[in-house]
């Protein structure tokens, strides 16, 4: 995520970011170049990501482009794994991101253009024995972004 920041970090851009921790937000907005727009948001809860479209919408905050970068992870495996665990994963690495996608999704129809990046990991396509939760979730993720 910081790599993706760093170049979109220019005093002619406007970047919102989110975070759960309001401490780091608030540090990387601090140091930021660009007309940097902190929101806690924590993508585990959905009442959070549609308390964030709400804001973005009140506000009335144009974005062009969402870089997804959202992502959770427990270690499991498929004897240790729970659905605690499991549900987890999807609500944060899944649920809270298609929220949001979807909310942008119908800004950029109105508007007919708009960028949707998101970053995935390799375990999208090549599970992991020890990441079974988390590599079902960004599996998920990968086949809705397609």
């Amino acid at each position: 995520g910081q790599g993706v920041f760093n170049y979109y970090d220019k005093p002619e851009n406007t970047v919102i970011i989110t975070s759960r921790n309001l401490d780091d937000l608030n540090k990387m907005a601090f140091n930021s170049k660009c007309n940097c727009i902190p929101l806690v948001c924590n993508f585990n809860l959905i009442e959070d990501v549609e308390r964030l479209c709400k804001v973005l919408s009140e506000k009335k905050i144009d974005i062009d482009c969402l870089v997804n970068n959202v992502g959770n992870y427990i270690q499991d495996s498929i004897d240790s794994a729970n659905t605690e665990i499991l549900l987890e994963m999807l609500q944060t690495n899944l649920i809270g991101p298609f929220i949001l996608t979807q909310y942008l999704v119908s800004n950029f129809i109105k508007k007919q253009q708009g960028i949707i990046i998101n970053i995935l990991s390799i375990t999208s396509k090549e599970p992991r024995q020890d990441s079974v939760s988390y590599s079902i979730s960004k599996a998920a993720e990968y086949s809705y972004t397609k």
